[in-house]
């Protein structure tokens, strides 16, 4: 599905936007994701960290925890920013778990339930 340059103006703007809100606020970790729905609903979320590596929570997967909590779990985009310095033209991936996540979630819906 094809999505408008409006569109994806706001997406990268929403996970900008959220840059702000990671926690904790020291977290040297910063990342933000913003998830377009099918229903063209943006859902945006920073990473959430905890003392312990494993319980914290990746940008990627609050934001689309947070779009499927409001019953919207079809992603048609994603935007992942970071406070990474890159060059011009060059962006943010998701982390090789959350690449996982999506690929597992998005792969399976298309090979097996569409």
């Amino acid at each position: 599905m094809k999505i408008s340059e409006s569109q994806k103006e706001k997406l990268v703007e929403e996970a900008k936007a959220v840059l702000e809100r990671v926690y904790p606020a020291e977290n040297p970790f910063v990342f933000a994701s913003a998830v377009l729905t099918k229903a063209g609903n943006i859902f945006s979320s920073a990473n959430y960290g905890s003392d312990s590596a494993s319980l914290s929570l990746h940008d990627t997967q609050a934001a689309l925890a947070h779009a499927a909590a409001h019953g919207e779990g079809d992603v048609i985009a994603i935007a992942v920013t970071s406070q990474e310095r890159h060059a011009k033209g060059e962006f943010t991936n998701p982390c090789h778990m959350c690449k996982q996540l999506l690929f597992l979630k998005y792969w399976l819906t298309w090979a097996f339930f569409d």
